[in-house]
């Protein structure tokens, strides 16, 4: 019994280190993405900017671009729609430009990477750069 006991505590300590390495490996994705993101959105000059931050499980959106009417509906439909609940917006439009800070929470146990939430703000962000 005792060996039992032994065996089924070093694979739960098995399963707690895989868990903590997933978690380190997505947080360096995370970090990777959204250097790259911050490159796509500077090289593209199309007055836009979309940054996104995840870490522990929270999402810090950040998004600069041409104003239009009903864009903060469309943006926060798209998170919802990738399973994140927001609990902090912060908005303001200056001279025809939306300023956007938005920090939210996976629900449950799904997870959208960065790449995932880039693609569905820019299809919302991205309509108002091709009216322009």
């Amino acid at each position: 019994m005792l060996v039992q006991m032994d065996k089924a505590s070093i694979l739960d300590d098995t399963i707690l280190y895989l868990k903590e390495l997933e978690a380190r490996v997505e947080e360096l994705e995370s970090s990777m993405e959204a250097t790259e993101l911050e490159a796509r959105s500077q090289s593209k000059g199309l007055g836009s900017e979309v940054k996104i931050n995840i870490k522990d499980g929270e999402v810090l959106i950040e998004i600069k671009c041409p104003y239009r009417e009903y864009m903060l509906v469309g943006i926060l439909k798209a998170i919802n729609n990738l399973q994140l609940d927001a609990w902090l917006v912060q908005s303001s439009n200056l001279d025809g430009i939306l300023s956007l800070t938005l920090s939210s929470k996976f629900r449950g146990v799904a997870v959208s990477s960065v790449g995932m939430i880039e693609q569905a703000l820019w299809k919302v962000t991205g309509k108002s750069r091709m009216a322009d």
